[in-house]
């Protein structure tokens, strides 16, 4: 990838043209044609027959020469970026105060106390460079509106194409500051994705300041080639990265092509087709994981290429980002890795296209010279004649003559794209090598200068699930008046989300995510003692209202009561096959058939308002349900462990 960076760089710093080389010929030819005479302002001629006079080529050059470039792509990929960005920030904006505000779940303020005293304890460095975030300044709930708001604005400017260096950096920065306050939260794939992306888009971004939207022809701006590279090396490090680790690590279950027999069940959001996904037979299973990992592993390799090799990966690449998209809700990860797809796809793929805003591009600039020509003549006549004369009307200041002319970065834009490269190539090597188990080491003053560029998260390792998991496990919060009488919370997104909710079928909410929904699921498959942020939440429900009650579709006693008694209870549950008398073959997503579940034996031992911890209710305390011949879930009690818990309300708090 060095070597690429170099190549691409000395390539890009010998050949800068403002227009095809095509028409710099004809442009050529027509400067050394004399002048027409009646071109002449004052004469009988309007400007604007001047204007289409010059901009005519001469000798029968063709303008539209398509020259094998990206800049379709890059500028698609920035606008995607910019959208993608801004969903990201709406998704957090309203759940986020539920999670990490004043009255969530883990409040950030004791968050950053925590944070001050050990890191003043142990190192004595600043915490702003160990843990960089505006947060830092204030953690109040109109803080974090401010910052979901801004985020927003600016991800929507750079989805305009205004000022878009500038909003990429303030975006980057807004992320950044809420996944370091966001705790566990916040630390998912798909956010440091974001981050090493948006950093790298800093660089790749026009310099302009222009405030009107769309304004710059997507030929007006080449991206830095090293930058462009950088986003190839993402796209090679997620894929074999994530190939590599399935093969090498522990399960067994990749490396016998059984992977997919189990993960379309077990993943933590499916989709209602990962329901007909997981029906296939076990040979099409087989294939599938055979194909994923023939792409990972071996046809990634085709983006370092030639150009014929990048499309063919672009294609293969974009085909497996749709799969892992149509059959499971993993946040903006695949949307992410999509968009980084597109940067392998030149100019050359869209012929019409790419003529047509060239000829407009062209087109647009002779205009702008001819009026900043007409404006120097006028401004030279007007010495030696009359105060009658005409005055040329002033060039337009919108675009400037300068960026319309300047369709490649500026050189220091390239050499500091460059240094960038270099850093970033060196510094994946540090997560890459821990792929080897430690059979390769990187030098020591390596992995320090990794160890200070690790929190603004610019380079990270990216891989599968540490095992597929065989089983599926899940945790649904429930409320009792009287500890006889149990009703769940209803969460917002779950294939699953109450034992008498049967309504909805599996659901596509990809890019956006619940957190709170992804933290139960991963609780479900380790012990309580390592979740304890479980009590949290429950002291939380218990106190009734706020942020937190939010991130739930519908509480579990009626609006506006508290429940006395709460607790956390686990299910393990399978899809329904086609051949039992409940599957759902011929069931349309959405209709009127749900999971069936039945009670399972507590995850935590539920705890009174008043204080009192309850003893585990039997499995009688919870019905099973009878929904009907169609059902997308089958359940089995399933006999798990109970975990001691015997606090009161006030020192679940204090805990």
């Amino acid at each position: 990838f060095l070597v690429c960076v170099w190549m691409s760089s000395s390539a890009e710093g010998g050949v800068v043209s403002r227009k095809a080389p095509a028409a710099e010929e004809g442009d050529k030819k027509a400067a050394a044609a004399p002048p027409p005479a009646a071109a002449v302002e004052g004469e009988g001629v309007e400007k604007k027959d001047v204007v289409k006079a010059a901009v005519k080529p001469k000798g029968g050059a063709k303008r539209t020469t398509i020259p094998s470039t990206y800049f379709l792509s890059s500028w698609f990929f920035m606008r995607f970026m910019g959208l993608l960005f801004a969903i990201a920030f709406i998704s957090t904006w309203v759940q986020i105060h539920g999670l990490i505000g004043q009255e969530g779940i883990s409040p950030m303020e004791a968050h950053f106390h925590r944070l001050e005293a050990v890191i003043n304890a142990s190192t004595g460095q600043a915490y702003y460079w160990e843990h960089p975030s505006l947060f830092w300044f204030s953690q109040t709930d109109l803080t974090i509106h401010v910052v979901c708001c801004l985020g927003t604005i600016f991800s929507t400017l750079l989805f305009l194409d205004m000022i878009p260096a500038v909003a990429t950096f303030v975006v980057w920065g807004l992320y950044l500051s809420i996944v370091v306050a966001g705790q566990s939260f916040f630390d998912h794939q798909w956010d440091l994705l974001l981050l090493e992306t948006g950093f790298l888009m800093i660089f790749f971004t026009p310099y302009h300041l222009n405030l009107k939207p769309f304004e710059h022809n997507p030929f007006d701006f080449h991206p830095p080639s090293a930058i462009n590279w950088l986003f190839r090396l993402i796209l090679f490090k997620i894929h074999f990265g994530r190939g590599i680790q399935a093969l090498l690590g522990p399960d067994k279950a990749w490396r016998t092509l059984s992977a997919f027999s189990y993960y379309f069940e077990t993943q933590p959001s499916p989709t209602w087709l990962s329901w007909y996904m997981h029906q296939l037979p076990e040979w099409v299973h087989q294939g599938l994981v055979f194909w994923v990992l023939t792409i990972e592993i071996g046809i990634v390799f085709l983006i370092i290429g030639p150009k014929l090799f990048r499309r063919t990966a672009a294609f293969y690449l974009i085909l497996l980002q749709l799969f892992f998209i149509a059959t499971g809700n993993f946040g903006t990860f695949y949307w992410n890795v999509l968009g980084l797809c597109f940067l392998l796809i030149d100019d050359e793929l869209f012929p019409s296209l790419s003529k047509s805003l060239i000829s407009i591009r062209n087109e647009r600039i002779d205009q702008l010279l001819l009026e900043k020509d007409l404006q120097k003549s006028s401004s030279s006549s007007s010495s030696s004649s009359s105060s009658s004369a005409p005055v040329a009307r002033p060039v337009r200041k919108t675009a400037g003559t300068k960026e319309v002319m300047a369709n490649q970065s500026r050189l220091w834009q390239r050499n500091l794209s460059m240094l960038v490269a270099v850093y970033v190539i060196l510094m994946t090597t540090i997560p890459m090598s821990a792929i080897t188990k430690g059979s390769v080491t990187a030098p020591a003053p390596l992995i320090e200068a990794y160890r200070q560029a690790y929190p603004f998260r610019i380079v990270n390792l990216y891989g599968p699930f540490g095992r597929v998991l065989k089983e599926r496990y899940d945790i649904v919060i429930e409320g009792s008046a009287d500890a006889h009488v149990w009703k769940p919370y209803r969460q917002m997104y779950h294939p699953s989300p109450d034992p008498s909710d049967h309504s909805r079928s599996p659901m596509f909410v990809s890019p956006h995510v619940s957190r709170l929904e992804w933290a139960l699921w991963m609780a479900a498959q380790s012990d309580y003692n390592q979740e304890i942020w479980i009590s949290r939440l429950l002291h939380r429900l218990l106190e009734g209202g706020g942020h937190v009650d939010g991130l739930f579709k519908n509480p579990a006693l009626r609006q506006g009561s508290v429940p006395e008694y709460i607790r956390a209870v686990r299910y393990y549950y399978r899809f329904s096959d086609f051949g039992e008398d409940n599957d759902v073959s011929g069931v349309a997503p959405g209709s009127n058939n749900y999971p069936d579940r039945k009670s399972a034996t507590p995850f935590t031992p539920s705890s009174s308002s008043s204080g009192r911890p309850l003893s585990s209710p039997s499995s009688s305390s919870s019905s099973a349900i009878d929904l009907g011949d169609a059902k997308w879930w089958n359940s089995d009690f399933f006999d798990i462990y109970t975990p001691s818990f015997s606090q009161t309300v006030h020192s679940m708090s204090a805990r």
